[in-house]
């Protein structure tokens, strides 16, 4: 990803680590950010259809691979708008702007957790 500025490195489809009491682990993030000692996770939503199916699976890969940061990166259509409209607490997370999550990137830095309507 070319947005991502020394120190980080960025991956997709990372893979959440096996658990031992588990079957072989299918979960992936969809993009990782490492570097300076953290970790953000991102996860790409193109169309949202149940937010309590998608808080609930996301809150579940949070539970087995904890990560410094998360953003959810949601595609900016009327439905996804008005999905999130009505459910404002999505995740606790708040609301961030592309420009801020790119400049942090850019300038070598992790975002910090929220909401981005791409």
């Amino acid at each position: 990803m070319k947005e991502v500025s020394p120190p980080l490195a960025a991956r997709t489809e990372v893979a959440l680590p096996q658990r031992a009491d588990a079957p072989t682990e299918q979960r992936a993030w969809d993009l990782m950010v490492t570097g300076a000692g953290k970790r953000t996770a991102m996860e790409l939503e193109m169309r949202l259809r149940d937010a309590q199916i998608l808080e609930r699976r996301i809150r579940l890969k949070l539970r087995d691979d904890p990560v410094d940061a998360f953003v959810l990166l949601v595609a900016n259509t009327r439905t996804n708008r008005e999905v999130l409209s009505q459910h404002p607490d999505l995740l606790g997370l708040p609301r961030l702007t592309p420009g801020s999550v790119l400049r942090a990137l850019r300038d070598g830095r992790h975002p910090p957790s929220g909401t981005v309507f791409l």
